[in-house]
């Protein structure tokens, strides 16, 4: 449900892409991320350490996996220097930061050999209402 309630805003708002064909690239890497998320959380809340163990392993397989499409896939769209997908901020942007800023507090390095996305976790974070977000948003546990 959270995808769909995700997607919906998006449409709403502007941030599903120009066209059918940015919505499925957006589709595919919210939906990668959602899988990642999933794992991260189902290793962080776990409380069998046998299956904790093995959920980490698929994490980290995940992240490094994906990552590095994700990385390729933003180099491919202007060089690196803009968007995951067509030239403005989008779901997938969003998603991507929402994700990795968990996802860095589990395997820490997992943006060191993607200095695309790297960048792209800054200029997400500087855009001015992300920004606002950021400062105000309540302080969590997860």
């Amino acid at each position: 449900m959270t995808l769909a309630i995700s997607n919906y805003l998006a449409r709403e708002f502007g941030y599903y892409g120009k066209s059918n064909w940015e919505s499925a690239q957006i589709d595919v890497i919210t939906n990668a991320l959602h899988e990642i998320i999933g794992l991260y959380y189902t290793h962080i809340l776990g409380e069998n350490e046998d299956a904790k163990t093995e959920t980490l392993k698929n994490f980290t397989s995940r992240v490094e996996s994906y990552g590095v499409a994700m990385e390729k896939g933003l180099k491919e769209n202007n060089g690196g220097d803009g968007y995951l997908v067509g030239n403005s901020l989008t779901l997938a942007d969003i998603a991507f930061f929402n994700a990795y800023s968990e996802i860095l507090t589990l395997k820490a390095d997992a943006l060191d050999n993607a200095p695309n996305l790297k960048a792209l976790m800054g200029r997400v974070s500087a855009n001015e209402k992300i920004a606002e977000w950021i400062k105000k948003r309540p302080k969590t546990q997860y």
